[in-house]
């Protein structure tokens, strides 16, 4: 495997006076990651018959993307403030999947090649104003932006577009010792594909509370409601192949998801000591997952095979208790922190599926002195996230490293996921009772991994404060489903 990127920023600012500031950044980005000759062993059970079958991965995907952003800032008085952001971003790339499958029975062996070519842009505005009173400030906002992909994935083309227009406003300020935010504000959405269109509209609000108890106790609450939007590949109404058995399709009449979150934080500090124990509550409603059914129907063209089509289920729950503790320059050289905390989570709407619990853990230090710094972090137990109806974990990355700087110079050596016979471990589990899968991913050889690191700064010219930007837009949406 390779994973290759190049990028270049050009950065230009122009200050008229103290209170007014244009920047404009011109960025682009240049990727190919190639993962060739990677296999799998696999075992398929279809009634009374077992299949077992090795599949060979090859995909190679070339991707540019240049983008431009132009930020503006005025300082109006010594109280308020207007910023206004305008950004545009292209990508143009090949996705190119080749899979095959070596049954032990040859006359069964599968090969899949595609290649999808996309051409997207996305083009937008944001502006903000600010104003600051005595004990509070205010802010009120909008963001707009037009998203397009065009995908050609022979023989077919997709075209879609989506419009995006949220507005906002909010408070920010001290009571005592009570500090308090707030914000609400409206996103609607416009998305079509060809002929097919779909409008939606949620609310989204914000709130958090903190109290500073006295002996260096604080109590923090925070509540959020926030929308999610489909994006444009889960809308698709394209059928994509995935394997032999597998189809792929999106669903132009999902509805946004809403996530809800309630939680109590609670810190101490104490000298070189800091601890913080929070306790959540979140809830997913119409949360977007993939449901899978079998075609039975022997007159389609998908006959025998297993769809997935993007879905909303009713609702997903987690819970989650968290607990941090540090100790920072301990002996004016060592700073130690650790993260014990557990998850669960429970579906309804996705099926007969059965809830998740979890417990993860980690730890990290760093020890430093003079110019020598000296860090490791260690994945004690590895922490599981929810995305629709698959439950996944992050890849394994435990690392030792050393680095030594003298003056604008920086040399660093580490190794990765150190005495361990297995590299950098991951895995997901799709929750279905039509077509229920589990993955474990390694790399084989990839254990106690050597990197090697050279780092040179050059500062040149005037440098200009740009702290106080509050908006800074970038991302598009390709609609390319590249998870196959």
């Amino acid at each position: 495997m390779g994973y290759l990127t190049n990028r270049i920023s050009l950065g230009y600012t122009y200050m008229h006076d103290a209170n007014t500031m244009l920047s404009a950044t011109i960025d682009g980005m240049f990727m190919n990651n190639a993962f060739r000759n990677a296999y799998s062993d696999n075992m398929q059970i279809y009634a009374n018959e077992t299949d077992k079958y090795k599949k060979h991965n090859n995909t190679d995907n070339d991707v540019a993307t240049p983008s431009l952003d132009i930020y503006f800032r005025k300082q109006i008085n010594k109280n308020s403030k207007i910023e206004i952001d305008a950004f545009g971003s292209m990508s143009d790339g090949d996705y190119d999947r080749n899979v095959n499958h070596i049954y032990e029975n040859e006359a069964d062996n599968y090969y899949l090649s595609s290649l999808t070519q996309n051409s997207s842009w996305r083009t937008g505005l944001e502006g903000v104003y600010s104003r600051t009173y005595s004990k509070f400030t205010t802010t009120y906002g909008f963001r707009y932006y037009h998203n397009y992909a065009e995908n050609s994935e022979l023989p077919t083309l997709d075209k879609l577009s989506t419009d995006y227009l949220s507005v906002y406003g909010g408070i920010v300020g001290r009571f005592d010792k009570l500090g308090y935010s707030a914000g609400v504000g409206g996103v609607y959405s416009h998305t079509k594909e060809f002929s097919m269109k779909k409008d939606a509209f949620r609310p989204k609000v914000n709130v958090t509370l903190n109290y500073q108890f006295p002996k260096n106790w604080s109590l923090n609450y925070l509540f959020i409601y926030d929308p999610s939007l489909p994006s444009l590949s889960q809308q698709s109404e394209t059928v994509q192949t995935i394997d032999d058995i597998s189809l792929r399709m999106g669903n132009m009449g999902l509805k946004p998801s809403t996530w809800f979150r309630n939680r109590i934080y609670a810190r101490y500090t104490y000298k070189k000591f800091t601890g913080t124990f929070w306790a959540s509550h979140s809830r997913t409603t119409d949360p977007i997952f993939n449901r899978y059914t079998y075609i039975a129907d022997a007159s389609s063209q998908y006959y025998d095979k297993f769809m997935s089509r993007t879905a909303n289920g009713n609702h997903a729950d987690q819970i989650n208790l968290q607990l941090n503790v540090g100790f920072q320059e301990l002996f004016n050289h060592l700073s130690i922190y650790g993260v014990v905390g557990y998850d669960r989570y429970d579906f309804t709407g996705f099926g007969n599926i059965d809830c998740d619990k979890r417990v993860y853990a980690s730890a990290e230090a760093s020890l430093y002195f003079g110019n020598w710094t000296v860090s490791g972090y260690f994945e004690i137990a590895p922490r599981y996230f929810l995305s629709g109806n698959v439950i996944s974990r992050a890849e394994r990355w435990n690392t030792i490293q050393v680095q030594y700087r003298h003056k604008n110079w920086f040399f660093r050596c580490g190794i990765a996921n150190p005495f361990t016979k297995r590299g950098a471990l991951y895995g997901s589990k799709t929750l279905s009772d039509v077509h229920p899968a589990e993955d474990v991913n390694f790399i084989k050889d990839n254990a106690n991994m050597v990197t090697l690191g050279v780092t040179y700064r050059m500062n040149f010219g005037k440098g200009f404060k740009k702290a106080s930007r509050s908006i800074r837009n970038s991302g598009i949406d390709t609609g390319v489903n590249t998870s196959y």
